[in-house]
């Protein structure tokens, strides 16, 4: 879901699941900043849902489409670097920029403990739950250059909530949840 563009910490509700009150927010980005060769763009995405939510598995992805196509284009790429609580779901679901742990684009699961798991995100003492900032940062390489960016550049940053009680066909509802996220995160590459 995405945040009210006015309010970006204001939560969305989801009508299809009236369960789960999820939202998307970022408290630092700032729109249209600039991007300088060698330095950090804040850009901060947290998700939470409210407080009269199901407990639910969280994954964020992110689509980079702010270089152009091309011999050494990946590393030009602006990246970021994964927080605490967050792993790739799997290593063909991420693209980095060649460096371990230089993120450019892909589904990410929230794990709290940073196991290969996905959490459960669990509203509690009549309070929303959120799962700490993905990333911090967008870091702009030093080789990037004005030349190299796309038309309108852009990181799109979208999360996936899903009912932690949830099994369909699997054994446990993390599985079904992990399959599910796959399959929309496909659909997102593709937007």
């Amino acid at each position: 879901m995405k945040p009210d563009p006015d309010q970006p910490d204001k939560p969305g509700t989801d009508p299809t699941n009236p369960s789960v009150d999820g939202y998307l927010f970022e408290t630092k980005w700032v729109k249209d900043s600039k991007m300088i060769p060698d330095t950090n763009i804040d850009k901060n995405p947290n998700v939470g849902i409210g407080k009269d939510s199901d407990s639910s598995y969280v994954f964020v992805y992110v689509k980079n489409a702010i270089v152009k196509d091309g011999e050494g284009a990946l590393a030009k790429i602006p990246y970021f670097t994964l927080n605490n609580g967050w792993k790739p779901v799997a290593t063909d679901q991420v693209k980095t920029n060649g460096n371990e742990g230089q993120y450019v684009s892909g589904l990410f699961m929230y794990t709290a403990d940073g196991t290969n798991a996905p959490a459960k995100l669990t509203p509690a003492n009549d309070k929303a739950a959120y799962t700490g900032e993905l990333f911090s940062t967008v870091h702009i390489p030093a080789t990037m250059n004005s030349t190299d960016v796309v038309e309108n550049p852009a990181m799109t940053v979208s999360c996936y909530i899903f009912g932690a009680d949830q099994k369909g066909d699997k054994t446990d509802a993390a599985a079904n949840a992990v399959e599910q996220a796959k399959a929309w995160a496909k659909t997102q590459a593709q937007a």
